[in-house]
């Protein structure tokens, strides 16, 4: 849970490590890593122990997930060209 201060004016008042935890959170959700994923580095995260290699090659198997994910779609891109070209033949038989 996300903790702040209030100050004088009703403004609230992140610290520092806070700041630090939700930019870990929102920049490993804009690469796609799951929450569950994030969940499982925060604690090292939050306890200064999370290396830059671990880091490295968690986004190394991130980029392979994304590899496999464009390989899926490149294929079903392939079979709708496919059913177009087939559909097109139709159409052009009938004329």
């Amino acid at each position: 849970m996300i903790k702040s201060t209030r100050t004088s004016n009703d403004y609230r008042e992140f610290s520092e490590s806070v700041v630090r935890e939700v930019l870990f959170i929102s920049m490993a959700r804009e690469c796609g890593f799951s929450i569950n994923s994030i969940a499982e580095y925060l604690p090292k995260f939050r306890a200064e122990t999370l290396t830059a290699e671990e880091m490295i090659e968690a986004t190394k198997i991130r980029i392979q997930e994304v590899n496999e994910v464009i390989k899926t779609q490149m294929a079903l891109r392939e079979k709708l060209e496919q059913h177009i070209e087939w559909f097109s033949k139709k159409v052009r038989k009938k004329r």
